[in-house]
């Protein structure tokens, strides 16, 4: 019902969005056109031996560890940085800087492995942070990378309960020192000296901040969760995944808590890296999947909304994260965030993006604008008496007899369409 009464109003170079209905909704479907197009940020990926092209169309790609990187050619990319796990290394790794370190253990926090078959990094040891300095440095040399991602990229596994002989044994080697500072130490020479530096949740010590050019977080608006139940999918038996949406007000206080540290710190960018579970559909006895598109636009658009930027991945299978949404150019932002009634949208030079996370009925608004470019429907809607109406449709997914998040991007046909 608080669709029926809602009622939208604010200005934009002297636009307004109102409630509209769907006698003035007029789509057409878009046959060949040209859009404006930007590089996207980042992307991780699986090592796609089929295709690459996606991956090549942004401007930093991570596509695995130093081993992975090496068997790939890298013609046409623009930035690849190695996966490389801040904190440690598995009992089966090898490479000389691994082997190196397992003949020098007092270069660790663990002189043996744990039970699950890790080594930890000491990052206080002199030696080891030189030689593994080195390490780093020649390999990105010999592979022509930029730099690396450094997951797990703060002190705060040595406060986990199950790790706590660890946090015994740094305080035990450095009593008057924080990993932490050490790890910024670390960080900032290899920035210093040329390679590109991501962190995975580096804000959590926030003075690494200071020394890595962007930061990631993980699952902060979209995870993948296992179900209990098994399955056929796509001829394999597994536990089904499903996505699970994290509460819009803890997003929101995320947007505010990273927006401060962006205007503290000279991080460029802090990175969402969101999982989403296949669509499943039931075809006999086996469940096929299609491509999560719909929750790949909505972290798109909430990334969009806070003013960050956001990528999908699919861990079921990383082919279906491909979407074209990533490349479209909506132009630098003309105001912040707004909301109404529970949905939200921001404007920006090109268009604007907006989200319905719990529409149950078609929602049709108009904005004051000669056309709109529907980016998720492949869509011209064309005006009437200067005024072009747009829908905001419920999602409904029947396998799992719930509603999807509705989000969208539109662009203004008369700055960006090229017949």
């Amino acid at each position: 019902m608080k669709y029926l009464i809602l009622f939208i109003t604010l200005l934009l170079q002297g636009a307004t969005i109102q409630l509209s209905d769907q006698t003035h909704y007029k789509p057409q479907k878009l046959q060949s056109y040209s859009l404006p197009t930007t590089t996207p940020l980042y992307a991780t990926a699986r090592v796609w031996d089929k295709d690459l092209s996606f991956a090549k169309k942004f401007a930093i790609v991570e596509l695995g560890g130093i081993e992975d990187i090496q068997r790939i050619d890298l013609f046409g990319f623009n930035k690849v940085v190695a996966y490389e796990w801040s904190a440690g290394f598995y009992k089966d790794e090898n490479n000389y800087f691994i082997d190196w370190v397992k003949k020098h253990p007092q270069t660790l926090l663990n002189e043996k492995p744990n039970k699950e078959g890790v080594y930890f990094y000491d990052m206080c040891n002199e030696e080891l942070a030189h030689k593994r300095i080195s390490y780093l440095l020649e390999q990105k040399k010999r592979l022509h990378i930029a730099g690396y991602f450094f997951d797990w990229a703060n002190e705060e596994f040595l406060y986990e309960k199950e790790l706590a002989a660890l946090k015994e044994s740094f305080h035990s080697k450095h009593p008057y020192t924080s990993y932490a500072k050490c790890l910024e130490k670390f960080f900032k020479i290899l920035k210093d000296a040329g390679a590109l530096v991501i962190s995975n949740q580096a804000y959590r010590n926030e003075e690494l901040l200071e020394a890595v050019h962007y930061d990631m977080c993980e699952s902060y608006m979209t995870q993948v969760k296992k179900s209990t139940a098994m399955a056929n999918i796509e001829g394999a038996i597994t536990f089904i995944p499903t996505t699970n949406f994290v509460p819009l007000d803890e997003v929101f206080a995320y947007f505010k808590k990273f927006a401060a540290l962006k205007a503290k710190y000279p991080f460029q960018e802090m990175i969402y890296m969101n999982y989403a579970a296949p669509i499943l559909e039931p075809h006999g006895d086996i469940l096929k999947t299609k491509k999560p598109r719909d929750i790949i636009y909505y972290n798109y658009v909430l990334a969009k909304l806070g003013g960050f930027y956001s990528y999908t991945e699919v861990p079921f299978d990383h082919t279906l994260e491909y979407d074209h949404i990533y490349c479209v150019d909506l132009g630098n932002p003309q105001g912040a965030i707004q909301h109404k009634d529970g949905v939200y949208w921001r404007f920006f030079y090109n268009g604007f993006v907006i989200v319905a996370p719990h529409i149950t009925r078609a929602l049709y608004l108009r904005i004051k604008t000669p056309g709109l470019i529907d980016i998720k429907d492949g869509q011209y809607l064309s005006e009437q008496d200067g005024w072009t109406t747009f829908v905001l449709e419920p999602i409904y997914y029947n396998f799992e007899n719930r509603y999807l998040p509705q989000a969208k991007v539109f662009l203004y046909a008369d700055k960006v369409l090229h017949k």
